[in-house]
This record gives structure tokens, C-alpha cells and sequence, in this order.
């Protein structure tokens, strides 16, 4: 039996990969399971272990990870694919980051993959919080977490704007299951660091709404987390332009968190001289830009407080 598992979602394709290779150890022997990595496996190599025959065991399973890292494995496999022996199981995955693979879905290893009858599945990013939340409250029940409502958006809200946020929750699920009693918001805020968009997003609102006590705290937090003052600054200069550009109907380039983040911040601040002050803060932004990039780390929050304490 041939898999191949590809797609843009590296944690669902390895979660997949361990559930094939846990059902094939408890059928046959966890000593007949070979791991090849293929970034540094060379094509001659790759065929002869995939097409070898064990003195051992009768049956085999060959896991093959960023088979398309090299064009010339991927090229291999065309004709070497229906010699794999019948006793063994291969699963190949795909790696998108490292692919060396233009238009995957149209090569003649993927066309003879069809012919040989293999699984092929698709593990896609989940775009948004409709699509991952069915997920999400799965996997509380798996984790026999007993939660109070609003701990499934709190979590969608921290982690939101990750570029994988589904393995992000995946993680803070594991750390959360280790706490006893009831999960509650306020505990979800205390063990789960907010992603940097949201970080972003929540400290721009609480700048524009003149809470600085907000701010203060929000800062406090970020710095304590270690994060980047200039990373932090281009974020917070992103979504102040994505901010203006919605309120002016502009035409801007968003990922739909980001639109429908934008959305609700132009709704809760309701502002109407809020264009005009958008347009201040992208200034002073510049400027603070400026001030940090000629400036030493430890001073770089001082001015982002002092910046952020005026918008």
C-alpha cells in the first residue's frame, strides 16, 4: 500500500503519518518501521530502500518525509513506484516549504500514482475560525477537558493570525490538559501568550481608545514574552494601514482574519474623525521607525510606550 499526504498543513500530515505508523506497529513489528529524510537521501538510494526485500520481517513500512525536496527523488519514484513489493507499506509525505516540486498535481509520478491505485490526501490550512472550531471542540472532549463557555473563542482569538494556527492550538491544548478543575477564560489568559497579530490588533484598539493603563499592560506582557520590538513595530504599522485602508474603502491585500479583524475594530471604535487619526498614527509610526533603528534594544520599548501613550 502506497500514501501520499501533502498539502500546505505540516501538523495535520504529521499526525497523519503517526496514526499509520502506530496501526501498522501494533499489526506487525515496530522493528520493521524505516524513517528516510528526504532532503539528504539520494535517488539510487531511495529506490533501493523502498524496493528491498527483508530477511526478517515479511511485511515493512518505509515513511519517506519531503519526498519532493529533491526533484530528482520525485522523478525516481515514476518508474520505480510499481516494484515496491507488495508486502511493504510506504507513506510519502510532502513538506510544501521544502518542495523542489513545480505543479505537483500534474507530474507523471503523481499521474502513476493514480494508476498504482495509491491513497492520496490532502491536509489544507484551516482559513478561519468557522472551519476550525468543529476541530477545536473535538479535541477539548479528547483531552477530557471540562470548560466553561467562551474557552473555545478565547483560544481561537489568541491564536488567530498564526501562520499554522491549528497546530498552535494543538500545542496549547497539551499544556492546558496538564491543569486540574474546570478550564476557564481567565486561565486560557493566563497559559496562552496571544499571537503577535493579536497582540498587534489589541494594543492599536487600546491606543485609539485612550485606555493607556491597556496598554501598559499589553506592552508589559510582550516584553516579558521576549518578543522583537521591531518585529512588534512593523505588525503594529500593518494593521494600522489595513485599519485605514477598510475605513477608506481603499483596495487592500488581507487575509480574511485580518479583514474580519479590521471589520470589528472600525465598528467597536466608531470614530468618525478615526481616518483622520489613523493617518497621524502611520505617522508617528514612521517616525518611531526611525527612532528605534538608531536606537539601542533596551531603549526601543521606552519609545514604542512614550509613542503608543499619544496616538
Amino acid at each position: 500500500m502506497i500514501y501520499f499526504l501533502h498539502g500546505d498543513n505540516d501538523y495535520l500530515i504529521s499526525q497523519r503519518t503517526k496514526e499509520l505508523r502506530q496501526a501498522f506497529a501494533q499489526e506487525h513489528s515496530p522493528g520493521a518501521i524505516t524513517t528516510i529524510d528526504g532532503t539528504e537521501v539520494a535517488p539510487a538510494d531511495l529506490a533501493s530502500q523502498l524496493t528491498a526485500l527483508s530477511l526478517f520481517d515479511p511485511y515493512r513500512l518505509v515513511i519517506v518525509s519531503a519526498v519532493t525536496a529533491q526533484a530528482g527523488n520525485w522523478t525516481m519514484l515514476e518508474t520505480n513506484l510499481a516494484h515496491i513489493p507488495e508486502q511493504t507499506t510506504v507513506i510519502l509525505t510532502d513538506i510544501k516549504a521544502l518542495s523542489k516540486v513545480r505543479n505537483l498535481t500534474i507530474t507523471r509520478t503523481m499521474k502513476e500514482l493514480g494508476r498504482l491505485g495509491a491513497t492520496v490526501e490532502k491536509f489544507d490550512l484551516a482559513k478561519s475560525s468557522y472551519q476550525l472550531r468543529p476541530w477545536l471542540e473535538a479535541e477539548l472532549k479528547r483531552h477530557r477537558l471540562s470548560v466553561e463557555r467562551g474557552v473555545t473563542d478565547k483560544l481561537l482569538e489568541l491564536t488567530a493570525g498564526e501562520e499554522n494556527q491549528q497546530a498552535r492550538l494543538k500545542l496549547e491544548l497539551d499544556k492546558l490538559a496538564l491543569l486540574s478543575g474546570e478550564l476557564t477564560v481567565q486561565l486560557v489568559e493566563q497559559y496562552v501568550q496571544p499571537s503577535p497579530q493579536t497582540n498587534a490588533f489589541a494594543i492599536l484598539e487600546a491606543g485609539l481608545a485612550g485606555d493607556q493603563a491597556k496598554v501598559a499592560q499589553l506592552l508589559d506582557r510582550l516584553i516579558m514574552a521576549g518578543e522583537d520590538s521591531n518585529r512588534f513595530l512593523g505588525l503594529l504599522a500593518s494593521q494600522a494601514l489595513a485599519l485605514a485602508g477598510v475605513l477608506t474603502g481603499a483596495k487592500v491585500k488581507l487575509s480574511p482574519y485580518q479583514l474580519n479583524q479590521t471589520r470589528q475594530l472600525a465598528e467597536r471604535l466608531g470614530d468618525r474623525q478615526l481616518p483622520r487619526r489613523l493617518g497621524e498614527v502611520v505617522e508617528k509610526l514612521a517616525q518611531l521607525d526611525g527612532k528605534i533603528k538608531q536606537s539601542a534594544p533596551d531603549e526601543a520599548w521606552l519609545y514604542i510606550r512614550s509613542t503608543l501613550s499619544n496616538i
